[in-house]
Parts: C-alpha cells; sequence; structure tokens
C-alpha cells in the first residue's frame, strides 16, 4: 500500500444460538395395562371399560449440564380420567398434566407414575387411547426426544350371546301290536 493507506479485515462472529450450557433431555412413556393383546406380531396393552391403569413418564437429562426450567405436559386420551401421580401436577386443565422443575441435574431422570381410568361408558368409535407428553427446556439443544407417544387398545366386554329361539313340534306315532 502506498503512504497513509492500509487494509483491515473486520470479521463478524456469529454466536450458535445453543449456548455453551446447552444439554439434552429425554422423553420417554408407556403404559402399563393388566393385560396386553398380540396384532399382527405386534404387542399392544388392553384396558377395558372402568378399568384402571397406569403410564409411566421419564424425563432423563442426557447432557453434560443441569437442565433449566423444565416443562413436562401430558395430555390424557378423551374418556380417560386422572387419579393421581407419584409427583403432583402444578396444572390440570382440559385433560392435561403440567409438571414444572427448577432444573435437572446432568445424569439425572425424574420418574413420574401417573394412574388413571377408563370410563365406563367410552365410546366404541375409541378403540384406541393416545397420549401425548412433551417436554421443554429453555437450555435443551436436541428438541428431536422431546415429543412422545403411546397407544392403548380399548378391549369392549363382549356382549352375551343371543337367544336362539327354536320352534318344536313334539308329533306321537302311535304303533299297535295288531
Amino acid at each position: 500500500p502506498q503512504n497513509n493507506q492500509d487494509t483491515t479485515f473486520v470479521y463478524a462472529i456469529k454466536k450458535s444460538p445453543i449456548s455453551s450450557f446447552a444439554t439434552d433431555l429425554e422423553l420417554m412413556i408407556y403404559s402399563i395395562t393388566d393385560s396386553t393383546i398380540i396384532i399382527n406380531q405386534d404387542t399392544s396393552n388392553i384396558v377395558v371399560p372402568g378399568e384402571n391403569y397406569k403410564y409411566n413418564i421419564s424425563v432423563q437429562n442426557k447432557g453434560p449440564y443441569q437442565a433449566d426450567s423444565v416443562k413436562l405436559t401430558h395430555t390424557l386420551p378423551d374418556s380417560v380420567k386422572f387419579i393421581s401421580a407419584t409427583i403432583t401436577p402444578v396444572s390440570f386443565v382440559d385433560d392435561k398434566l403440567i409438571w414444572e422443575f427448577d432444573f435437572i441435574e446432568p445424569a439425572k431422570a425424574v420418574e413420574i407414575e401417573v394412574d388413571v381410568k377408563l370410563s365406563e361408558a367410552v365410546p366404541k368409535s375409541l378403540p384406541e387411547l393416545l397420549s401425548e407428553a412433551e417436554i421443554f427446556a429453555k437450555n435443551d439443544s436436541t428438541l428431536n426426544n422431546n415429543r412422545v407417544e403411546d397407544i392403548v387398545t380399548v378391549k369392549f366386554k363382549e356382549p352375551p350371546p343371543l337367544k336362539q329361539q327354536l320352534n318344536l313340534s313334539i308329533r306321537q306315532i302311535a304303533i299297535s301290536d295288531t
């Protein structure tokens, strides 16, 4: 360069939206019923109208840092009534249970067992019960393992067999020896 001239390079560094304290929460849910059924080589939990059953929900921090401001939502299926949970939800509105945790430490898990009851009056148009759960944390960097579903099959009671009406007629024939 000539006198009084210089070249300067300016670099803009874009900060990643994931902080250095990012972590990874993993969510799992499975139902626990008294009975199972095998359909096309797939095992499915089944429940009879009026029967109690459970959901086990597990939130595990698989990341290196604590998960902050954690919110867990579990949506119950139609015709399913909430009875209790091992950790009381902070809110229960419109079949939606909500838990909030200030943090979950690295390599730790929160386990919740939810007791529910299927209504006696469940409509026959509802052969499967879809339950959904979702987790959110302020610093969770991996979102593809934050939403899960579980399906329970409804086994409706068999109606009693129809009584068959039979028309019987008795005919007597007398045969004499003579």
